[in-house]
């Protein structure tokens, strides 16, 4: 993920949750955080693949992996989008969802891991004793 993408995705995250909590119940308005993870659709194959840059002609750049990853020959992604339409439109029918919806095996791995780290920050983990900040 680059600096960029996660700014981007932190900052509409963080409008979505305070969108959430200041929307009144009566304006039956509801907000989903759809965690979307790889869906194997025409989006790939059209894509138009640009010359990499020199920047990162590093073997060990994430930018690098993911681009060899990508333009692989018969590379596809394993998530069925018709699954992935029927699900949203089961969430949808039932009115209630919560503020984050991890869609994929992918989405919801990736959720998992940031579950882990974020409990091994607040043990200690590799950083020394457990930090506690009560206010």
């Amino acid at each position: 993920m680059s600096a960029t993408y996660a700014r981007e995705c932190l900052s509409l995250e963080g409008f979505t949750k305070s969108s959430a909590k200041e929307i009144l119940p009566q304006w039956n308005i509801k907000i989903c955080i759809l965690q979307v993870g790889s869906f194997n659709t025409n989006g790939l194959p059209n894509a138009k693949i640009f010359p990499e840059s020199l920047v990162y002609d590093d073997q060990a750049s994430p930018f690098t992996a993911l681009r060899y990853i990508l333009t692989a020959p018969g590379f596809k992604f394993e998530g069925d989008q018709n699954k992935f339409a029927k699900m949203i439109y089961s969430v949808v029918e039932r009115g209630h969802f919560p503020l984050h919806l991890p869609v994929g095996q992918d989405a919801l791995m990736v959720v998992k891991e940031m579950v882990e780290l974020r409990k091994e920050e607040i043990s200690g983990g590799h950083f020394g004793p457990p930090i506690y900040c009560v206010l």
